[in-house]
């Protein structure tokens, strides 16, 4: 709790408080509560307790995380709008991007990008604050978003709304990064994506026109929601634990090969081409992750580190993952798979 900001939530009401007398706990319910900081610490929970087996309860019970709560009535008000907005403004400023680094010439590519993506139907929140300017549109304007959003990602089995039309910068880096480099990288190196000066951000994030058109990067965003919402198939499938979202997105590029911009545009266009195309490479690509996590897992069960925990914390095994490939690819005929990988082998 010492090392950690929290999480700050801004909501209408805070009812009494009551006890829960079977586990003798003191409860404060929120009325429309709304994380305006925090959001990493609430993300980095929910990875851990639904990939954790066994009682959560015992195991957990002696962590405490700080909880800040404000009550703002009326947020769309007066001067409640303008704490509103400072509230969210100020609690941000202790992430590692400044407000001046948003301002910088090496951000204009994804204010350019923010302009294209709302033409297609989707918010580009590049700073945490657009966020907030998202929510603030008239319903009407959102709702004219939604229905070009759809169209674009018709091909996708995604169920759009105005609540998901809305796209944080740093979750479409890291997806980005698990795709041209890998999962791995998205994953334990997300919070370098908008690091000027480092390599990732570079060499990368601030030359992602250069790798993928705004469809694809739209598309691919999507594609790893798809996978994200497949977490809900984990908990039900025989090992609980795939497919992984970042790794298959990673999977994916990996078998497109070099990753220079025509063989990127043709496998993705490719992949994209029809819905029987995408719900092909779908089924695809999750009994390759599938595969992986079985294969890792039997491959270092010796020496400690096959764990599920452990696995999503080290370098891609390669040699796991070319025998998973293999496995995949002969349990199915794979029309769809085989029209972009032939060009890309």
């Amino acid at each position: 709790m010492y090392y950690n900001n929290g999480i700050t939530v801004i909501c209408n009401k805070i009812d009494s408080s009551c006890i829960d007398t079977s586990n003798n706990r003191r409860i404060i319910p929120l009325v429309n509560p709304q994380i305006v900081n925090g959001c990493q610490t609430v993300s980095s929970i929910k990875t851990v307790l639904e990939n954790y087996v066994g009682d959560v309860e015992s195991a957990y019970k002696n962590v405490y995380v700080m909880v800040k709560a404000l009550v703002i009535d009326n947020p769309n008000e007066g001067r409640n709008k303008n704490f509103y907005n400072n509230v969210v403004k100020f609690t941000n400023k202790q992430t590692a991007i400044s407000e001046k680094a948003f301002t910088s010439k090496e951000f204009d590519v994804f204010y350019r990008l923010h302009d294209e993506f709302e033409k297609r139907g989707f918010w580009l929140a590049v700073k945490p604050s657009d966020a907030n300017k998202f929510s603030e549109l008239p319903l009407t304007k959102k709702s004219e978003m939604l229905t070009r959003a759809k169209k674009e990602i018709d091909i996708i089995r995604f169920d759009l709304s105005v609540s998901n039309i809305c796209i944080p910068l740093e979750k479409l880096l890291q997806v980005f990064i698990a795709f041209v480099k890998n999962g791995y990288m998205a994953f334990t190196k997300k919070n370098l994506v908008l690091a000027q000066g480092k390599e990732i951000f570079d060499l990368y994030c601030s030359n992602i026109h250069s790798y993928l058109t705004v469809e694809n990067m739209i598309k691919i965003y999507y594609v790893y929601n798809v996978y994200k919402r497949a977490e809900y198939e984990q908990k039900k499938s025989e090992d609980k634990r795939t497919p992984i979202p970042y790794y298959i997105i990673g999977f994916m590029g990996s078998l497109i090969g070099e990753k220079n911009s025509d063989n990127i545009q043709k496998a993705l266009n490719s992949i994209f081409s029809s819905k029987e195309c995408f719900e092909e490479n779908y089924r695809y690509l999750s009994n390759i992750c599938k595969f992986y996590r079985m294969n890792y897992e039997r491959d270092h069960k010796n020496d400690g580190s096959g764990e599920y925990n452990i696995m999503i914390k080290r370098p891609i095994d390669e040699s796991a993952l070319h025998f998973s490939i293999e496995t995949a690819e002969g349990i199915n005929e794979w029309v769809y798979v085989k029209k972009w990988r032939s060009a890309n082998i």
